[in-house]
């Protein structure tokens, strides 16, 4: 049995031997392409994983920062000040006091 591939004749007497000649052939040809591109995928993985490790210490500084500088609430209930300013918002949102009043209170609110 035989076929013609351009000009390429292929019998049905193929041997063990010749079909290992083919692929060593094949392997030296592509042997270097398959193991470059394993080698630069080796190389992103570890890229990769060092920049996410970074990245996560980085977010765990940040988290460590955002807790030490967390307000301390209790210390800013007896805040005074606060209170007073409070009730500036509120006095200036009254429904009894005329518009040009609710106005200036709120300028004066704002620090103008």
């Amino acid at each position: 049995m035989r076929w013609r591939n351009k000009d390429v004749v292929i019998g049905s007497c193929v041997t063990a031997p010749d079909t290992h000649r083919a692929i060593d052939a094949v392997w030296r040809i592509e042997s270097p392409r398959l193991m470059a591109t394993a080698k630069h995928r080796a190389i992103d993985h570890i890229r990769r994983n060092t920049r996410m490790e970074r990245k996560h210490e980085e977010l765990g500084r940040e988290l460590e920062a955002q807790e030490m500088a967390e307000p301390d609430f209790n210390t800013a209930i007896d805040d005074n000040v606060g209170d007073d300013l409070l009730r500036l918002v509120f006095i200036s949102c009254h429904p009894v006091l005329s518009t040009e009043g609710r106005v200036a209170l709120t300028l004066r609110l704002l620090g103008f």
